[in-house]
């Protein structure tokens, strides 16, 4: 569907409401209340996705450099071809769809990265945690066919945890795992 405005202030405001809804803008770089550089950063700040095609009367090279600068994706010089305006527009569409996939896909991307990290760092602490299980399970096994030494590696794991504290170390974790 086409949305028209007779300004660029109007035509901005039009873009604010609905941006979704846009996916291609046609303007004049000289436009009263705002000139199509101005629209374009306007816009871009907005949804740098949107594709804006501007026409002008006064094709300069100085106009031409200050539009791309800005982000207009085509320079169209007035009187235009018609072939030219429809080529362009195609192209523009095809563009802002595109990129808006590509943001789409990039969201789904670090959504299954975050997934995929909440799942993996569940898989390390169930791993540390049967770690920890595994080897309490092989020291009380060695203590209960060593009747001499039965209670030397709880004494040596406390003591282990003691000196490493006398060391500096402090966090929890890497206490548990001694």
């Amino acid at each position: 569907y086409i949305e028209t405005a007779p300004d660029g202030l109007r035509g901005l405001d039009k873009i604010k409401a609905a941006p979704e809804n846009i996916d291609l803008i046609i303007s004049d770089i000289n436009m009263p209340g705002m000139n199509g550089i101005d629209l374009i950063q306007s816009v871009h700040n907005i949804d740098p996705n949107l594709v804006v095609i501007l026409l002008t009367g006064f094709a300069t090279v100085n106009n031409s450099m200050t539009a791309l600068k800005a982000g207009a994706f085509r320079i169209i010089k007035k009187p235009f071809d018609l072939d030219e305006l429809l080529n362009a527009v195609d192209s523009g569409v095809e563009r802002c769809l595109l990129k808006r996939r590509l943001d789409a896909y990039h969201v789904h991307l670090e959504e299954l990265l975050q997934n995929k990290t909440k799942a993996l760092q569940l898989a390390v602490d169930q791993l540390k945690e049967s770690y920890v299980k595994t080897m309490t399970t092989i020291v009380s096994i060695l203590d209960a066919y060593e009747q001499n030494t039965a209670t030397h590696s709880q004494v040596v794991s406390i003591l282990s945890v003691r000196l490493a504290r006398a060391m500096g170390i402090t966090a929890e974790e890497e206490l548990n795992t001694i």
